[in-house]
């Protein structure tokens, strides 16, 4: 893991090689393959002077997973954590997802059989 550390002339990045592991696991019922890639994306965009940092936000997971992709809700109160049905939402979730972006409410998402891009609500 590698970090800022320091201030000014005096700042540097520093590898810090000792400390606790982390081991996040997610056990979720009809997942049989590895899950290959992940893509987090918030449902709220900033507005003009309001930060996405002053409340916590609903999160949407994108899992790439065997042939296919799995998008998952997850509340903002991170109690719950629910699958999205393919007929919730625009994203092709019939096919492995190769790489995914949201930015300023636009999400992309490209998949093995199509290209994807769209400003509308992801569910």
């Amino acid at each position: 893991v590698f970090a800022c550390t320091g201030r000014g002339s005096y700042g540097a990045v520093s590898e810090i090689r000792y400390g606790f592991e982390a081991r996040v696991r997610l056990d979720i019922e009809g997942i049989n393959y590895p899950v290959t890639e992940t893509w987090a994306m918030s449902l709220r965009v900033p507005d003009q002077g309001n930060s996405m940092l002053e409340m916590p936000s609903p999160l949407l997971f994108l899992l790439s997973v065997g042939d296919e992709s799995i998008l998952l809700h997850l509340t903002a109160d991170l109690r719950e954590i629910e699958e999205i049905s393919q007929s919730s939402t625009w994203l092709e979730l019939k096919s492995r997802t190769l790489a995914a972006l949201s930015y300023n409410g636009t999400v992309v998402q490209i998949t093995e059989r199509t290209i994807s891009v769209s400003a509308e609500p992801l569910m």
